[in-house]
């Protein structure tokens, strides 16, 4: 485990940097459902593996390479973490994953984990007593899933708990980095619905 751990991390690494190869894990099929099986071994794992694929999910097919390997579902299991360090690479993940994709944002509302579905596990980091980076991690997520058709701008997640959230983010005591990435979310939810 030990040594499977520093192998992951060291990958973790790499494919953070720009220039990255990321294409090479979308190459065999099977080093993507390996990496799905090392992911529920241990803590650290689970935040290699949400991290590798958040930085290499970046196109269509690699969003469908990733769902249809089985990603959804391990998602949805790694939304129940306690720790932040797992919540925040999986939050990523799930957005990269959904990018103006219905067909798999509509594989990700329907997958549930515990009785909730994605959308419900992932509402309840927009609250306030989470870290506000977490805060607009989930409200990037949910706001994904709404552009690509999956959650409507009538829904209470978007409505009364996306919007309000990303509305606070944009405050001006906000750190500049995060104002901006609020206001650009909050755009991209409002942009094609002028009800919001």
């Amino acid at each position: 485990l030990k040594l499977t751990e520093a192998c992951l991390r060291c990958i973790c690494s790499v494919f953070r940097h720009p220039s990255a190869p990321v294409d090479l894990i979308f190459t065999d099929c099977h080093l993507l459902s390996h990496l799905l099986t090392l992911t529920m071994q241990s803590i650290t794992n689970q935040i290699c593996v949400t991290t590798i694929f958040s930085c290499s999910c970046k196109r269509f097919e690699q969003q469908h390479a990733l769902c249809d390997r089985g990603i959804v579902p391990t998602l949805a299991a790694l939304l129940c973490s306690p720790h932040s360090a797992v919540l925040m690479p999986t939050l990523l993940c799930l957005t990269n994953l959904t990018y103006e994709n219905p067909k798999v944002s509509y594989t990700v509302i329907t997958a549930s984990f515990g009785g909730k579905s994605i959308p419900d596990l992932v509402v309840r980091l927009v609250e306030r007593d989470r870290p506000t980076e977490m805060q607009l991690a989930a409200a990037r997520a949910l706001t994904n899933l709404h552009r690509a058709g999956a959650l409507t701008a009538e829904d209470p997640k978007i409505l009364y708990k996306t919007l309000p959230c990303l509305v606070c983010l944009c405050k001006k005591e906000r750190p500049s980095h995060e104002r901006v990435l609020a206001a650009e979310t909050l755009a991209y939810l409002t942009e094609v619905d002028t009800e919001l």
